[in-house]
């Protein structure tokens, strides 16, 4: 919202700045002025308008081959005033849409968080209502001098004081052009109403400055929030003028107040409400910390736990692979005994049939 306030802003400048500086080159110019139609040659608001027609894409090069001046402004214009800003609006828009999405989240467990407090703390109390509401209004004349800014609340009123605030721009814009209408002449007339076009944009870029006009008056006289007040310095005024306007805007918007005796009533359980939430969102920023932590911690374990894991699984496999050549040695020892007792009895049996072939000897010589 700030950027988009700021661009505005800076779109205003581009517009007065722009109208003022092609309005004097031009109207100076006594040739291009005397028998010309040239918006800048009648009057700084026709010169604002014509720039602003400029920016929303209403492009006559024509009124502004008359010096190189007046083509320098119209190129320097064309460049910032339709190219970068136009990138600059989509830029604010694009990064207000991420911004959006970004805390959409927050915003939506926060708004849960209030209405479940609000459904809490105040239960079933019928609230106050305004004076545009239905049912019967708040205030009275001999209570409107004790009633202080600080302690009305805002039921439902925030679209209500948009729409009052547009609709007395529009009748502010009206009213400027029926008396412009009223004030000219017959020729006049028909030279300003045969371009419709122009009256329409007049209308449309005169209404919101009329409606911030009467906005900022309205704070102005009855103030925003604090006690201290323009007319209230000189207290004449202040009951002459700010007590009834006081009274009528708060009929007008649709305002409500708490009655002193519930304000009091319950201001100590909303303060109470107050701490127990900024309490909660503390702890829930610690637990939330602590909950960081305990996850890290946890993930490291768990690191751990696995690369334990994986070098328990390679010294089993390892154990296996020994226990496996073991077995296959005992088998193989086992083997080798096996034949060493095959060659023993071997051996003996030939020891005997040398012996037997011997004593068979000895006999046959004896003979």
């Amino acid at each position: 919202m700030k950027d988009l306030v700021l661009f505005v802003f800076i779109l205003l400048l581009f517009i007065l700045g722009f109208g003022e500086m092609l309005h004097f080159i031009i109207k100076d110019n006594g040739d291009t002025c005397s028998d010309s139609e040239n918006q800048f040659c009648e009057g700084l608001p026709e010169s604002y308008l014509a720039v602003y027609q400029l920016i929303v894409g209403d492009v006559s090069v024509d009124n502004y081959r008359l010096t190189p001046s007046t083509a320098l402004l119209f190129v320097a214009l064309t460049f910032f005033g339709i190219l970068i800003m136009l990138t600059v609006i989509i830029s604010i828009v694009d990064e207000s849409y991420d911004k959006s999405k970004t805390k959409a989240r927050q915003l939506f467990g926060r708004a849960r968080l209030t209405l479940v407090a609000s459904i809490l703390l105040l239960g079933a109390e019928e609230p106050n209502q305004g004076a545009l509401t239905s049912g019967r209004a708040v205030y009275t004349w001999e209570d409107i001098t004790s009633i202080r800014w600080k302690d009305v609340t805002f039921k439902n009123s925030k679209r209500l004081g948009y729409r009052t605030t547009f609709a007395t721009g529009l009748f502010a814009s009206i009213f400027r052009i029926l008396v412009e209408i009223s004030l000219a002449t017959a020729d006049e007339l028909r030279t300003r109403i045969s371009n419709t076009g122009a009256v329409a944009i007049t209308v449309i870029t005169s209404l919101p400055f009329y409606a911030i006009a009467v906005w900022i008056l309205f704070i102005t006289i009855t103030g925003w929030g604090w006690d201290e007040k323009l007319l209230k310095k000189s207290c004449p005024l202040y009951y002459i003028v700010h007590t009834p306007v006081k009274f009528i805007s708060f009929l007008f918007l649709g305002l409500g107040a708490e009655k002193r005796k519930e304000r009091d009533e319950w201001r100590s359980r909303l303060e109470h409400f107050d701490k127990s939430i900024e309490g909660a969102k503390i702890k829930s920023g610690l637990d939330r910390n602590r909950t960081k932590e305990a996850v890290d911690v946890k993930e490291i374990l768990d690191g751990l736990q696995r690369s334990m894991r994986v070098q328990e699984e390679k010294r089993i496999a390892e154990t296996e692979k020994l226990r496996n050549e073991t077995k296959e040695l005992k088998r193989h020892t086992e083997e080798l005994r096996n034949q060493n007792e095959e060659l023993k009895d071997q051996i003996s049996s030939m020891e005997q049939n040398i012996i037997s072939l011997l004593n068979q000897t000895l006999s046959v010589s004896s003979l």
